[in-house]
């Protein structure tokens, strides 16, 4: 009869996928806790190196996101925006308004707005090259933020290590914790 077989794709890297995003039908960008950034050609079934920057630091990669044929490229050393065949547009770190060049994490407003979270207790925004923030409500300087995700409405939700999660409604700041009925007040993950 008529079975359909799917081919199982092998990537010949030994280290951790942190981060995988469609450049478009065809490829998608993966993202490696060492390794960097690599393309993966859907037909060919073949892995080619982004060499966009040599520093051993951003070749930890922590998220990516695609938007408009550009890459989004959160690593330990700032947050890189490269165009589809990775040479580096911008390059967003402290030195032009970032509070941290550790980018734990990133995503998309509705807007095209790019929210950047870092080991700070902002939250950034890049659109048409311009970082603007928002401060989070807390005692500590220092947030470990983890993980952002948006609603279809642009509702912000942040995960934090250890402080619970934030959520960003227009400018109205919402602020989660154990005791508040969490299960716990380290977020790794928002679905």
């Amino acid at each position: 009869p008529n079975h359909k077989t799917d081919t199982l794709i092998t990537i010949d890297i030994d280290d951790k996928i942190t981060s995988l995003a469609f450049l478009d039908k065809k490829n998608i960008i993966i993202g490696f806790s060492k390794n960097g950034l690599y393309k993966l050609n859907l037909e060919s079934k073949k892995t080619s190196k982004i060499k966009f920057h040599e520093d051993i630091i951003t070749q930890n990669i922590n998220s990516i996101v695609v938007l408009k044929n550009k890459i989004w490229v959160a690593t330990y050393d700032g947050l890189f925006c490269l165009d589809r065949n990775g040479e580096i547009k911008h390059r967003y770190s402290t030195e032009n308004g970032l509070r941290h060049n550790l980018i734990n994490t990133i995503n998309i407003l509705s807007d095209g707005t790019i929210i950047v979270g870092s080991k700070s207790n902002r939250i950034s925004f890049i659109k048409d090259d311009k970082v603007t923030e928002i401060k989070l409500p807390s005692d500590f300087p220092n947030i470990n933020i983890s993980e952002i995700s948006v609603s279809n409405d642009d509702h912000i939700y942040i995960g934090t290590i250890g402080k619970g999660l934030y959520i960003i409604n227009n400018q109205e700041i919402t602020h989660l914790t154990k005791e508040d009925g969490l299960k716990s007040n380290y977020i790794y993950g928002i679905t």
